[in-house]
């Protein structure tokens, strides 16, 4: 799911989730690309883009949403169509907004560290202001984190064909649509790989605080 064309996360968070996909070797198709454009702040900004998705009758197994708001109703579409969030379709957020935790699932999503994030661009501006040499770097990035809920599980139809796990029973679990939340993510290790592979891919990409020209509009 891309941000809309106005955001100006948009583009940064499409880049690390194009270079995500190259490194864990999948392919984006077009067909499967959705593209938000309604300026709303309710989770009916993502609603609408998932109900035309299925109305064209694509297969996919998982919603990597732009923002934790749209992939609320993501889920929401995703039910009303009859289909079972994780079981079926797996949904992932981006920010980890209060409500995220809240949610029935609750919502797997990656974190911005907003507060590490607001005291670094604090410091980086008193150090362009104090006399000095050393100039501040324009960019600096920081590390967000994976937050696994109940949102997503392993794809039943990918494990039975490609992963090995250590026990049987995990296997048992994974072919049912049992929730990959702690306790499975834990038992199988194929899982918490891709995980950290997820948040190591998108380290530089995803949580930018950037000291800009206050000349500048664009936000």
């Amino acid at each position: 799911m891309r941000g809309q064309p106005y955001s100006s996360d948009s583009d940064a968070r499409w880049q690390g989730i194009v270079q995500v996909a190259k490194d864990l070797g999948l392919s984006i198709r077009p067909e499967l690309t959705i593209q938000l454009e309604k300026d709303l702040t309710s989770p009916e900004l993502g609603y609408p883009v998932v109900e035309q998705l299925l109305d064209h009758h694509r297969s996919f197994t998982a919603v990597l949403s732009f923002n934790d708001v749209a992939a609320i109703g993501c889920i929401r579409a995703l039910h009303d169509a009859g289909l079972r969030v994780p079981q079926d379709v797996s949904v992932v957020g981006f920010d980890d907004i209060k409500e995220a935790a809240f949610q029935t699932p609750s919502l797997t999503t990656i974190r911005q560290p907003l507060q590490q994030m607001g005291e670094l661009a604090v410091e980086l501006l008193l150090q362009q202001l104090r006399p000095s040499e050393t100039k501040a770097p324009p960019q600096v990035a920081v590390e967000p984190e994976l937050i696994i809920r109940e949102s997503t599980c392993p794809s039943r139809r990918d494990c039975a064909r490609q992963l090995r796990c250590d026990r049987p029973e995990n296997l048992s679990n994974i072919v049912r649509g049992v929730p990959c939340g702690a306790q499975l993510d834990q038992s199988c290790p194929i899982s918490s790989l891709r995980s950290a592979d997820l948040v190591h891919s998108l380290k530089n990409k995803s949580a930018i605080t950037e000291l800009r020209d206050p000349s500048r509009r664009d936000g």
